[in-house]
């Protein structure tokens, strides 16, 4: 998904979500935060992806890759898991990263023009109702704290080799072979042996990372939602 950050200067508007026809349904893969991720693990894969150097926590929505797939929870263009819908469901089409506030440039309801919706800018700072409309203010509260926090999990997982090549550890599964192809190269997964290895043999890499051990073992087991998606896909 393509995203742009909003600047000070910026002429564009938000329109609303009444008639896009679920658009935003159709991603193939949104960014993961530790805020959300203990109710959503239920329902997605989540990997990690090397994208432009940087390592980021990714939910992938659909099984393969075919044109015109969306996400299997989508039902008559509604969201049947509207409660458990990740943070950048909630957010969507907006996005904050890194202290920037981002858009996607693939939403047909942002508008260059200040004439009719929402404003994103208001004496020159960001609209607040541009984040307010779109997730709780729970979240606004704790958005600095998440992103930092789930950035130190990615590191934490990466700097102490918890991480292994997707094609390497999937190698002669069809099934897994066939999850999204093109990018296996950049994907990578918890290896849930290393983690077991490390927990059995006294080493205190988790001493006071209880938090990221409970993360790290949610989404061992969400990556089994492959074959979840699979069958959704297939119906």
């Amino acid at each position: 998904m393509s995203r742009k950050i909003i600047k000070q200067n910026s002429p564009l508007s938000f329109m609303d979500c009444s008639s896009c026809g679920a658009r935003c349904c159709q991603s193939n893969l949104i960014y993961a935060s530790l805020y959300d991720i203990e109710k959503v693990t239920e329902l997605f894969s989540l990997f990690f992806m090397i994208q432009n150097h940087k390592i980021s926590l990714v939910y992938f929505f659909y099984y393969g890759e075919k044109e015109g797939e969306h996400c299997p929870y989508l039902q008559n263009d509604l969201c049947s898991v509207y409660e458990k819908r990740p943070y950048a469901c909630r957010s969507y089409p907006f996005s904050h990263q890194s202290s920037s506030i981002y858009y996607s440039t693939t939403c047909p309801h942002i508008v260059e023009s200040q004439e009719s919706g929402m404003k994103f800018i208001e004496d020159k700072k960001i609209n607040p109702a541009i984040f307010n409309d779109f997730v709780t203010e729970d979240f606004l509260q704790k958005q600095d704290d998440v992103m930092k926090k789930s950035e130190e999990f990615v590191r934490f997982c990466n700097q102490n080799d918890l991480l292994i090549p997707y094609e390497k550890f999937y190698a002669g599964k069809e099934l897994y072979m066939n999850f999204k192809p093109s990018m296996q190269k950049q994907l990578y997964c918890i290896h849930p042996f290393k983690v077991a290895a490390l927990r059995l043999s006294g080493k205190k890499l988790f001493e006071g990372k209880g938090y990221f051990l409970s993360i790290i073992q949610k989404i061992i087991a969400a990556q089994r939602n492959i074959e979840k998606l699979y069958l959704k896909s297939s119906l």
